[in-house]
């Protein structure tokens, strides 16, 4: 194989990975906040879920994902961000890992003097379990600061993302020096997280947000997202 050829192979393995920072950004971003305007406008102009859901797929004319009426939708879509991820209620679907991997274990409680007793057992459902403070513990060992915006807990879907961003961004600055072990060793981290952490629950919590009777725009997003983190 010719310098090159060499060269080149490198510079479009680059192209690739910087492309896939940009997307974990990108959603990571839809589900933090609710989509300002001008985001939701970029979305459409640029077909930017379509071209995430697409992102392993070389077809040339792909089913468009985006909806011209959400330009004039900005105000519903932030209800709905709100309805699905930020206020417990009917709709309520939490974006975090430790709600959908880990366990509440109870050890059996009497308490003769209250007349109250617990019994023995172990539950799914909450948020800040295990699974939150194991993340926290990689995103330090791997440099990642969080945003000072941030103040949601660290297994939440968002911050994974920006997780993955991060390790990939770090793996591309590795391929610029040359550096192709400590390149390697970066994305065999984003593997690692991706299958101890994001791809354990990931695709239930999708699942739900594309099955919620409340937002087509979301619907939408979680298609994008599934399709764009089908590959690793």
């Amino acid at each position: 194989m010719s310098d090159t050829t060499q060269v080149l192979e490198r510079e479009e393995r680059e192209a690739g990975l910087l492309e896939k920072v940009g997307l974990y950004h990108f959603f990571s971003r839809l589900f933090a906040a609710p989509p300002s305007l001008w985001i939701i406008q970029d979305i459409v102009e640029h077909n930017l879920l379509t071209a995430a859901y697409h992102f392993h797929r070389d077809l040339e004319d792909p089913q468009r994902l985006e909806d011209e009426g959400w330009v004039k939708m900005a105000d519903m879509i932030a209800v709905e961000f709100t309805s699905l991820f930020s206020a417990p209620g009917k709709h309520y679907l939490p974006p975090y890992e430790s709600f959908y991997v880990n366990e509440l274990r109870v050890e059996q409680v009497e308490d003769v003097d209250c007349g109250t007793s617990f019994q023995e057992g172990s539950w799914k459902g909450f948020i800040g379990q295990r699974s939150t403070s194991e993340v926290r513990a990689l995103y330090e060992a791997a440099g990642l600061e969080m945003s000072p915006e941030f103040h949601d807990l660290p297994d939440h879907i968002s911050a994974e993302l920006d997780f993955l961003a991060h390790l990939a961004s770090r793996q591309v600055g590795a391929l610029e020096r040359g550096l192709l072990e400590v390149a390697a060793d970066y994305a065999r981290q984003g593997d690692d997280f991706r299958s101890y952490h994001l791809d354990r629950w990931c695709p239930t919590f999708l699942g739900c947000v594309k099955a919620n009777p409340v937002s087509h725009f979301y619907h939408r997003v979680a298609v994008a997202l599934d399709g764009f983190l089908e590959c690793p």
